[in-house]
C-alpha cells in the first residue's frame, strides 16, 4: 500500500470470515455495507462502487467531508480506496482477501494508512480516536465478519439493558 504517510500512520487488522474472497469484495465496495460498518463514526452522503462521500462526525457536534475514489481492485484479492478530505486529511485503506488456515472461508487483511496534518482539525481528530485505530479496524472487520455470516450488524440499540436508565 502507497501511502504519503510515515509508517507509524499505518494500522491494519486480520479476521477469517466464512464467506468466499470475492463475496468480501464485493460487499466490501458496496456503500450501504460501508455505511453499516461506519455509522458510529461517518455517514455517507453519496456513492457507489467507485467513488464515496462522507460525513465524518467529530467531537463537539463538527463534521468534516471526506470523499473516497476506488484505486485499485484486482479480482479475488484486494481492493483499495484512497480518500482525501478537508484540512489535507488523507486515507489509503486496502482490504486483502485469501484463503484462511484450516480451511475456514477468507482471511481478510484490512490495512489503513493516514495523513493528520498539524493544526485545529489534526488535534480533534487524534483526540477523538485516542489510540483507538486498531480498535475502530477491529470493530470494523467484527461487524463485517458478521454482516456477511449472519446478515446482520449486531447492536445493542434494542436491547432493553442498553437503554438509559430513567430511574437515577
Amino acid at each position: 500500500m502507497q501511502t504519503p504517510t510515515s509508517p507509524d500512520s499505518r494500522v491494519q487488522r486480520t479476521l477469517s470470515i466464512g464467506a468466499p474472497a470475492e463475496t468480501l469484495l464485493r460487499a466490501w465496495c458496496d456503500p450501504q455495507v460501508q455505511q453499516r460498518l461506519l455509522a458510529d463514526w461517518a455517514m455517507l452522503v453519496s456513492g457507489d462502487e467507485q467513488r464515496m462521500v462522507w460525513s465524518i462526525r467529530l467531537p463537539g457536534a463538527r463534521q468534516m467531508r471526506l470523499e473516497s475514489r476506488q484505486a485499485e481492485a484486482v479480482p479475488g484479492q484486494r481492493v483499495r480506496y484512497v480518500s482525501e478530505g478537508e484540512h489535507d486529511v488523507r486515507l489509503d485503506t486496502e482490504l486483502s482477501v485469501r484463503p484462511a488456515p484450516a480451511d475456514f472461508g477468507t482471511e481478510a487483511r484490512l490495512r489503513v494508512g493516514y495523513a493528520l496534518p498539524g493544526g485545529a482539525v489534526a488535534e480533534t481528530l487524534v483526540k477523538w480516536l485516542g489510540s483507538a485505530p486498531e480498535r475502530v479496524l477491529g470493530t470494523v472487520l467484527r461487524r463485517f465478519k458478521a454482516l456477511l455470516e449472519t446478515g446482520e450488524v449486531p447492536t445493542l440499540e434494542r436491547n432493553p439493558s442498553a437503554r438509559e436508565d430513567d430511574r437515577r
